[in-house]
């Protein structure tokens, strides 16, 4: 519905944008944000309903994220230049994908696997680097600049869709793409920097400072010989490339949805790379 001015209920009413009508909420204009919770309602409680097991779920899911959404816009953090409608839907769903989590953790089921725990059949000494590993990863997230962080957090963390996550953002798809991709580049060379860094095995150094490019197939036959001797040889280095080949699960590992305040990284991003 975007900026539309129709309210769910199929009536005319307030013919402000959804701009506008934040903008009006931000100053305490009850009235406004009522609109919006009207004019928004019907696609906040299907992206719910698309997550959440019953009724009672996604009612609460759909009241939590306009709870939060409202505290957002009357705090004057809302975004500037996103969406109203793709930022509650994205409320909604993280409301109830948090229930979804919740009900895991404290309803133990056989049949569910979680996939983003480490593996209980790994030895200790596996188990002690994945944990390590997904810290450093946290670490070098904490490290990129906003609008890197905040593409990786929408798509990696949340899994949003590049067109949902565009429009929080306010750029294109296409160039949310080019964003994300220059994110987890600078996410895998900063992971990999903190690899080096004073601590780590003196024997795995200069192999950890080749293994991005080792893991984008662009060393030269004599380095890439030098690299699979030394990983045919290091169990802490083999996982490390394991970490690099799918940095989207550990970054989720590492920084778990609902970890960050979203309205605080889709702020308008410099032009910067």
């Amino acid at each position: 519905m975007g900026d539309g001015q129709r309210a769910s209920g199929g009536g005319r009413r307030d013919p402000r944008t959804d701009a506008e009508l934040v903008a009006a909420a931000a100053d305490g204009e009850q009235a406004a944000f009522a609109e919006l919770y009207g004019r928004h309602l019907d696609k906040a409680r299907a992206a719910a309903r698309s997550v959440a097991s019953n009724a009672h779920d996604t009612a609460d899911a759909v009241s939590d994220a306009f709870a939060k959404v409202f505290h957002v816009v009357r705090g004057g953090r809302f975004p500037e230049g996103a969406g109203f409608e793709a930022y509650v839907v994205t409320a909604a769903r993280r409301a109830a994908i948090d229930q979804v989590r919740l009900a895991a953790r404290t309803v133990p089921d056989d049949d569910m696997h979680d996939t983003e725990a480490p593996s209980t059949d790994a030895r200790p000494s596996e188990r002690v680097v994945a944990v390590e590993n997904a810290a450093l990863v946290a670490r070098a997230f904490s490290g990129l600049a906003t609008h890197l962080r905040a593409v990786l957090y929408l798509t990696e963390v949340e899994g949003l869709p590049m067109r949902e996550a565009a429009a929080l953002l306010g750029v294109t798809p296409n160039a949310c793409a080019q964003r994300a991709v220059r994110a987890r580049a600078r996410l895998r060379q900063r992971y990999l920097q903190a690899h080096v860094a004073p601590g780590a095995e003196r024997r795995c150094r200069a192999t950890v400072d080749q293994l991005g490019a080792y893991v984008d197939g662009g060393l030269s036959p004599r380095d890439l010989a030098k690299v699979e001797a030394h990983l045919a040889g290091c169990e802490t280095c083999g996982h490390r490339v394991g970490e690099l080949r799918d940095i989207g699960t550990v970054l989720r590992r590492a920084v778990p949805p609902a970890s960050i305040d979203v309205a605080k990284l889709v702020r308008p991003a410099d032009s910067g790379g």
